[in-house]
């Protein structure tokens, strides 16, 4: 989906929208450490952290993507090289603003994730540091108190993962940062990706000023105790696959 994504985005924007949601939510549905949240915050947690972690997972398989074809790639059948613009041609096309957010996307995410060659493990760690971010309309002190302890749960792992492949001090501590940087990154270029999609879906740019699509991403976001969005065999977005 992402290959036909890159080469078309506007006719394949929705269904890629819609997948992206779905998996996150059943993904997100599996993880027992949300149990110990209250539906709200649970529903809050989810809500507000999905365009991010969407971001970094969508951008770390399009970099998978340019490597292997930027590899099979031969003198007749040249391929632009990983972390190139031309990759994005077809979706800055949508706005200026689609463009400004790739433009970051690359500098910001890519090309560091490039750089330092990101393994799944560390994805994976990443997207639950991501998820258990306390949301900007929590109000409840026990809640955020545990949404910390189960980040710092995670940031543990990752620090262990790391120490156990780099037996260098300083790199290990280097290569943490520069990931936690990742990841501050991401926040900032899908809050950014987050304003234009507002726009975008009530504009119908692709066909996306639907209810199903347009709940999730705006009313939810605002209102996120009134969607269970934790049952993903009851979410009507799965109409939409």
């Amino acid at each position: 989906m992402r290959k036909t994504f890159l080469q078309d985005p506007k006719n394949s924007m929705k269904l890629y929208w819609c997948r992206n949601v779905l998996h996150f939510l059943e993904w997100a549905s599996g993880i027992e450490d949300l149990g110990h949240f209250s539906q709200q915050e649970k529903t809050l947690l989810v809500a507000e952290n999905f365009l991010s972690i969407a971001c970094l997972t969508s951008f770390y398989g399009f970099l998978k993507i340019q490597h292997e074809q930027f590899e099979q790639s031969t003198e007749d059948r040249r391929v632009p090289s990983p972390c190139s613009m031309e990759w994005f041609a077809e979706f800055s096309k949508l706005s200026p603003d689609a463009e400004i957010s790739i433009h970051r996307a690359i500098s910001e995410i890519m090309e560091p994730m490039d750089s330092l060659d990101v393994s799944m493990e560390e994805l994976v760690l990443l997207k639950f540091i991501m998820l258990f971010t306390e949301p900007s309309s929590s109000k409840s002190s026990t809640d955020s108190y545990r949404i910390r302890c189960y980040r710092l749960k995670y940031c543990e792992l990752l620090r262990k993962y790391i120490m156990a492949q780099i037996p260098d001090p300083e790199k290990r501590i280097a290569r943490i940062a520069e990931l936690l940087k990742i990841v501050e990154s991401v926040r900032n270029t899908a809050t950014y990706l987050d304003k234009w999609m507002t726009m975008f879906y009530t504009s119908n740019t692709c066909q996306m000023n639907d209810v199903l699509v347009y709940d999730f991403h705006v009313r939810t976001y605002h209102n996120g105790a009134n969607l269970p969005c934790l049952a993903p065999n009851g979410l009507p977005i799965k109409r939409e696959i």
